[in-house]
């Protein structure tokens, strides 16, 4: 066991930073267009709002070892970011221009790729296999739209050393998806460097703030929807902004979201083992930008630090108060007598047994997923250890204090257990093992259970309602073909179901597969999805064109956008006031 719990330590610093690239044609030219944007509309910018297009060209072929995983990986997020981003189109294709940079340190654009693209943004892809260095893949935009300054040329790097190890299981493949997802939002213009270009593409004007530069100079960004979005989920108004990530240097800080208030969204700063997430604020950063608007869609939800007020939010694990979020034993790698199964417990989320500890991120310990023990890895069931524990691993698994320990075998126990969880549609959470169904419903309880059979049984987790209304899982993540946002998989082309299960050669709407779009959808070729309305938009004439939106958004520009915080207030107490005469 011991050796599980040290295997963590080689890899869970692998972190997936961004370039740090800085060549002086680039430098001059986000000058340029600083200047050229501080006191004016970008007027040319009347394109309509289109489909992302991605495009992935590598300098050289992936090993073949990794080959069709790479090509499918990088398919599913085309596919992804084309079904939920939509861009201004300034052209039909993209022209590399004789004037672009061609030599950009670690890579070079060779003559051939010089060439025009049928798409929005391009990544040059190259690789290496590496063991000495700490990154897993890293991204960057290099050249940018000369109007609005939305990247449209990016280089992505992946260390094949470690992508290797996301062979494998279902889980294992999602990791690798995720890892490409996050550097391709890099790619898109979250990186430090930008924040001053973000521009509101619904008036078409340069934001007017200053990023907040703190003591320890941690930043907090003040864009609009994440900052509101932001004090709604953590219950504190007036914040400064979204806080960015203050560790590993350059690459790293200020270009993620902090660690230890976004915990396992996915655009913090180094690899979590467990459940990633791609929530809220990730679409609000990418809209935010000015770069993007944003399709309908539903996100994965967030339960860290949920309406824990401003306390949280700034203090985290030095307030006087005691998060759960927070563990306050940590292991202890550099002390030989310190035994790691003193530290154990179940994540945050519930998702894997974790091991109280620093990542190196945040000063905060946390209980970290130990890989071997990530429920949701169908992979991680070994008969050696857990033969006769009736563990579950897989998709539909979760960590569980205790565990129903036979009597009659001695059998693996350290305390926490994965198990098989389902909820009902009124969020109820049942536990099933070895057939038998145990209702966790009421937090903390404990079911009854055969105690001429086991000799020990179950505690149910505190909060069993929110962990199933933040249910995000697809049966088997979308078997390698999809990846599973909010519960549904946007799939490749060519496949459909909630699990990407079904062959489709039409279109896919949501788990369906489908001749011609419904209302409020659109046939879309690039992905072959009907694309949605605007984000929080109930009805809409046109993908880019809402008509009505949902409550607590108004219509500006074809968008729905958030209310602000005082129109929310006198919204309820109108309708307070309504209900009570």
């Amino acid at each position: 066991m011991n050796q599980i719990i040290l295997f963590l330590f080689t890899v869970c610093f692998a972190a997936s930073d961004i370039w740090n690239i800085r060549l002086p044609s680039q430098t001059k030219l986000l000058q340029k267009l600083r200047e050229n944007r501080n006191d004016r509309k970008l007027e040319d910018v009347n394109n309509s709002w289109e489909t992302i297009r991605i495009h992935f060209e590598f300098l050289e072929p992936p090993p073949s070892d990794i080959l069709q995983q790479t090509n499918t990986v990088l398919d599913i997020v085309k596919t992804f970011f084309g079904r939920h981003l939509l861009v201004k189109r300034q052209t039909g294709n993209l022209l590399w221009k004789s004037s672009y940079e061609t030599d950009w340190g670690l890579l070079t654009i060779p003559v051939s790729l010089q060439k025009s693209y049928d798409a929005d943004l391009v990544f040059f892809v190259t690789q290496e296999n590496n063991e000495q260095v700490e990154y897993i893949a890293r991204a960057a935009p290099v050249i940018f739209d000369e109007t609005t300054g939305r990247p449209i040329f990016g280089i992505m790097q992946m260390n094949n050393y470690y992508m290797k190890e996301f062979q494998g299981t279902d889980a294992k493949f999602e990791a690798a998806v995720l890892i490409v997802l996050h550097e391709s939002i890099h790619g898109l213009g979250f990186t430090d460097n930008l924040y001053s270009n973000y521009y509101n593409s619904t008036t078409n004007e340069k934001y007017n703030f200053t990023v907040y530069q703190r003591v320890n100079q941690q930043i907090d960004l003040p864009t609009p929807r994440l900052t509101q979005l932001a004090e709604n989920h953590f219950g504190c108004s007036k914040l400064l902004g979204g806080t960015m990530e203050d560790q590993k240097g350059g690459g790293t800080a200020g270009s993620h979201l902090e660690r230890s208030i976004f915990y396992n969204e996915l655009m913090t700063g180094a690899m979590m083992t467990g459940n990633s997430l791609f929530t809220e604020f990730t679409f609000a950063l990418l809209e935010d930008s000015g770069f993007y608007r944003v399709t309908k869609h539903v996100a994965d939800v967030q339960l860290w630090g949920k309406d824990k007020g401003c306390d949280f939010y700034k203090n985290q694990c030095y307030s006087n108060l005691q998060y759960k979020e927070f563990c306050t034993d940590p292991y202890n790698e550099n002390d030989e007598s310190d035994d790691p199964l003193k530290h154990l417990s179940c994540s945050y989320t519930h998702t894997g047994i974790g091991v109280c500890l620093n990542d190196g991120l945040v000063e905060c310990p946390y209980y970290y997923v130990i890989p071997d023990l990530d429920c949701r890895d169908a992979d991680n069931y070994d008969e050696t250890l857990f033969s006769g524990t009736n563990f579950h691993f897989g998709y539909d698994s979760m960590c569980l204090q205790g565990g129903f320990v036979s009597k009659t075998r001695a059998v693996y126990d350290i305390g926490y257990s994965c198990y098989k969880y389902s909820c009902d549609e009124n969020y109820r959470l049942t536990i099933i093992v070895d057939g038998v169904e145990y209702d966790c419903s009421v937090g903390g309880s404990s079911p009854s259970y055969d105690t001429n059979k086991y000799k020990s049984g179950i505690i149910c987790p505190d909060n069993p309602k929110d962990l199933c209304q933040s249910v995000s899982e697809c049966p088997n993540q979308c078997n390698k073909k999809g990846y599973c946002l909010g519960g549904l998989c946007t799939c490749i082309a060519g496949y459909a179901g909630r699990a990407c299960e079904k062959t489709c050669n039409t279109y896919r709407n949501g788990i369906e597969c489908v001749e011609t779009c419904p209302t409020n959808t659109f046939a879309d070729d690039f992905t072959k999805y009907c694309i949605g309305c605007p984000a929080n938009c109930d009805t809409c004439s046109a993908k880019d064109v809402c008509t009505l939106c949902e409550d607590s958004y108004q219509l500006v520009g074809g968008f729905c956008q958030p209310l602000p915080t005082y129109s929310l207030i006198l919204v309820t107490s109108i309708i307070a006031l309504f209900l009570a005469i």
